[in-house]
């Protein structure tokens, strides 16, 4: 919810599409249409899987694999197996993305398609994966940032933690849907009804 604030247009959420923040643990997604959030879900992985299966499948150590999967290398590697390795756990990823927007009959219906957030969006060749496995218009996000700090940045990993403070600054007002009642406060009880199901 936070990073949608400083990631996604009002164009976009009024079309329709789907935020997919990928963490190095999980990966969340937010699912706009009419400039209202119509559904969320976290799924239990995230890029810190895919540089396991790179250290795993190309014996490296977690911090090299972790310079492949960014693009940054000490030293040259198949990248015919590297493809094979990050296309597989991506498929997962994505997988499970098309499982819900089926769930929820989104699936190929979302004009703005997918925008990809997190510190997993800066996988290289990410856009190209999510555009095919689930055939919608894939791009990486971009902060939007305001006043002083107006201006376009890449550093996808920061959304969440710059829409917070947007919040903050806001005095807890998110702005998300423009003041539609009710709006807020359902996809608010819907975070708060999954959040109980893991308590005592």
């Amino acid at each position: 919810m936070a990073a949608s604030l400083v990631t996604l247009s009002k164009t976009q959420k009024i079309a329709g599409c789907v935020l997919a923040n990928i963490g190095s643990e999980t990966t969340s997604i937010i699912v706009f249409e009419d400039n209202i959030p119509v559904s969320m879900e976290v799924f239990p992985f995230g890029s810190n899987d895919v540089t396991n299966d790179i250290a795993l499948g190309l014996k490296v150590s977690i911090e090299e694999a972790e310079n492949i999967k960014m693009g940054t290398p000490k030293e040259t590697y198949s990248k015919k197996k590297l493809d094979e390795i990050v296309v597989a756990r991506l498929s997962d990823i994505f997988d499970l993305i098309e499982d819900h927007l089926t769930k929820i009959d989104r699936n190929g219906l979302l004009p703005a398609g997918i925008v990809l957030t997190g510190g997993g969006a800066g996988i290289a060749n990410i856009e190209e994966l999510a555009k095919a496995a689930l055939r919608l218009p894939s791009k990486q996000s971009r902060l939007r940032f305001e006043g002083n700090l107006k201006g376009i940045a890449r550093d996808f990993e920061w959304a969440v933690a710059y829409g917070l403070t947007v919040i903050g600054i806001n005095g807890g007002e998110t702005g998300i849907v423009d003041n539609t009642p009710g709006a807020f406060s359902g996809l608010k009880n819907t975070v708060l009804n999954w959040i109980k199901k893991f308590l005592p």
